[in-house]
């Protein structure tokens, strides 16, 4: 993922690239190292790439931040979040929180 202020357009642009894991050692497989093993070539990996305005972010940030504030609680045992009916935690071997 990547950041950049573009000064002559006076935009931010992100851009945001597929990473693969490595089902067998659960290690990332960075598109800048070989991946031969997987059989992946950088070509293959999806990469999305916007610019926005200021005013743009700054109401991304509000809208985020307003979206996170409203979310549910998350369980002290599993870190799932919580449903207003409660909801099944694995780690309390399903039983209701």
């Amino acid at each position: 993922m990547a950041v950049m202020w573009l000064s002559d357009r006076k935009k931010i642009q992100i851009e945001i690239q597929e990473m693969k894991v490595n089902n067998i050692s659960g290690e990332i497989d960075s598109p800048d190292f070989d991946n031969n093993d997987l059989g992946i070539e950088k070509d293959d990996l999806a990469m999305v790439r916007f610019a926005l305005t200021l005013g743009q972010v700054k109401e991304f940030i509000r809208r985020s931040e307003a979206v996170i504030g409203s979310g549910r609680q998350p369980c002290m045992f599993c870190g799932l979040p919580i449903n207003p009916d409660g909801h099944l935690c694995p780690r309390a071997n399903g039983y209701r929180r």
